[in-house]
């Protein structure tokens, strides 16, 4: 589905606001926060001699993970997969980025790039494969001073808790195979659900795909679970029921391959809602 076709889609979709009492567990999209932090005039206003390092690159999207869920006792980072070949994110977004582009390679006291190139390095797979290493090593640094919530970080098939005194302890029950960060986003809060845990669990991605798969899910796993945009947080359970007819997603799922219960495994088909 073209991205045109997606928003009006969402633009069908009834959103409904959810109800937060209580600290809840936030699972956000990285590759969403990396496009949010993209750096700005502003930033390198507000600093000496006008520099904008990586090291303020890393902290300018901690802080935008925290800012957006101030009353998340749990946050995990959920990074899509850039080490295989023919990724479909790849081909998904070659229009964005389109072309080759030099290998960057990040440290915390250098000058970020320019706008131009700083776009145009995620062109490169290794680039982005570099970033996500980078900022997993300088988040748990930041992430061991904040001692009042857990912080997590999730690449294909591992998945490190930051906030653990030991630098490479893992959080297994969050890993799986799957190679997008829309599949593995809902792997996990499957298997919080399995876990027992209750608390309201929050997502916060972009992608419209994110947005239909989780109305699915949200009927077929008992819990609360809400998607983010903008500053509200909406009911999965609830938007998925649309008063028009329109073009719709259609998920069957299966355990062998998506990992999930309930027998649930992706088939992405069109169908019309009646």
């Amino acid at each position: 589905m073209r991205k045109g076709q997606k928003s009006k889609l969402i633009e069908k979709l009834k959103f409904v606001e959810l109800s937060i009492q209580d600290p809840y567990i936030a699972l956000i999209d990285m590759g969403f926060l990396w496009r949010l932090a993209t750096p700005s005039v502003e930033d390198k206003d507000t600093r000496d001699e006008n520099v904008f390092t990586w090291g303020n690159y890393a902290e300018k999207i901690f802080s935008l993970a925290c800012a957006r869920h101030r009353n998340a006792h749990t946050v995990v980072f959920v990074n899509d997969t850039y080490d295989v070949p023919n990724f479909t994110k790849d081909s998904e977004h070659e229009h964005r980025y389109a072309g080759v582009s030099k290998n960057i390679y990040m440290k915390k006291e250098d000058r970020i790039p320019s706008t131009r190139e700083f776009n145009e390095m995620f062109k490169n797979s290794k680039n982005k494969i570099r970033l996500q290493q980078f900022l997993k090593k300088e988040f748990r640094d930041i992430a061991q001073k904040k001692v009042n919530v857990q912080f997590l970080y999730s690449v294909r098939d591992k998945c490190w808790d930051l906030s653990s005194d030991k630098e490479d302890t893992r959080k297994v029950e969050f890993e799986c195979q799957h190679l997008e960060a829309d599949t593995i986003l809902l792997y996990i809060y499957s298997a919080i659900r399995k876990a027992g845990e209750t608390d309201v669990v929050v997502i916060d991605a972009e992608d419209t795909d994110v947005v239909v798969l989780s109305a699915y899910v949200a009927h077929k796993i008992d819990g609360d679970l809400g998607i983010k945009r903008k500053s509200s947080v909406y009911d999965s359970k609830f938007y998925a029921q649309i008063t028009t007819p329109t073009l719709f997603y259609r998920f069957t799922f299966s355990q062998a391959q998506m990992q999930l219960p309930h027998s649930l495994v992706m088939e992405r088909k069109l169908f019309l809602i009646q």
